[in-house]
Parts: C-alpha cells; sequence; structure tokens
C-alpha cells in the first residue's frame, strides 16, 4: 500500500552531508514503506533527525533525514535544482571524507576471513 505520495520543501535542522542548518529545498516523497517506531532515532542511537518536512498543503512539520557520521538516510528524492548548493555540499562532504580516508592507515582485520581459512583447509 503506497504510504506517502507529495511534493515537500525540505529544511535541514542539522548540519547534513548535503546541507547547512536552515538550507531550505525541494523534493518528492514516494515510497510504499514505513519505518517501525523502535528503529526511529533516539533509542539508544547515534543516528539524528536532521531534516524538518512539509508538504504543499502547509501540512505540520515532520522530522526526517536520519544522518550519522557522513551518511544521509531519507524517504525524500531531492531536487538539486531547487537548491544548486545542495550538490557543491556534496562533493566536498565526499572529498573530505575521502582526503581523511587517505591519512589514516589501512587497518587489516586481526581475524582472518572465514573463506580464506576455508581454502586452506580445503585445498
Amino acid at each position: 500500500k503506497l504510504s506517502a505520495l507529495r511534493y515537500v520543501e525540505v529544511t535541514a535542522r542539522q548540519r547534513n552531508p548535503i546541507a547547512e542548518p536552515g538550507t531550505v529545498f525541494r523534493g518528492h516523497e514516494f515510497h510504499y514503506s514505513r519505518l517501525e517506531e523502535e528503529l526511529l532515532p533516539g533509542r539508544g542511537s547515534n543516528v539524528r533527525l536532521t531534516y524538518d518536512v512539509r508538504g504543499r498543503k502547509a501540512e505540520e512539520r515532520l522530522l526526517e533525514g536520519y544522518s550519522i557520521n557522513n551518511v544521509l538516510a531519507s524517504y525524500i528524492h531531492l531536487h538539486f535544482g531547487s537548491n544548486p548548493t545542495l550538490a557543491g555540499n556534496f562533493v566536498k562532504t565526499c572529498i573530505g571524507w575521502s582526503a581523511n580516508r587517505l591519512r589514516r592507515p589501512r587497518q587489516r582485520p586481526t581475524e582472518p576471513c572465514p573463506f580464506e581459512t576455508e581454502e586452506k583447509t580445503h585445498g
């Protein structure tokens, strides 16, 4: 069953990979699923709700935009043309993440891969 189909206006509440607080942009919501209440942020989770979302018919604002570290997940399909700074912010986030990743030494797992162990045992 269709859970949501509507155009929305989004305001960033917190800094996230594409927007600073107060940034406004538009998109649409189209989905069949719903989040289960026990999976929502704030229940012992580091996930933050980063968006205020309002429909075109001035419905009440809903909290949305699930963010943790450099990950942003949302039911909103963004229209990047509604605010061109979003694309630039996303690219800056990617470059920053990549630069940080290159500076850190690669960590090797302490346990052997089970497939490697299997091959050595059977091969």
